[in-house]
């Protein structure tokens, strides 16, 4: 029962709205500001793991593709 002085409003309502993470362009905005807040050193250190991450990748994948005798 309502009481009388009482609106019913939707339960989205003051919800904090999520920031962007993507530009116009797609472009992961979020990643950069973290990567920006990192230091030279801690930048660089994740750019090596994440270019090994990816060599490992493209040479399973390259593994993969082989055709078998």
């Amino acid at each position: 029962m309502l009481r009388r002085g009482l609106t019913l409003r939707p339960y989205t309502e003051g919800v904090d709205a999520l920031p962007v993470i993507e530009d116009d362009r797609g472009v992961d905005v979020s990643q950069i500001r973290r990567q920006l807040r990192m230091s030279v050193e801690e930048r660089v250190r994740h750019m090596v793991e994440v270019a090994n991450k990816l060599m490992d990748v493209r040479a399973t994948a390259r593994f993969l593709d082989e055709p078998t005798a």
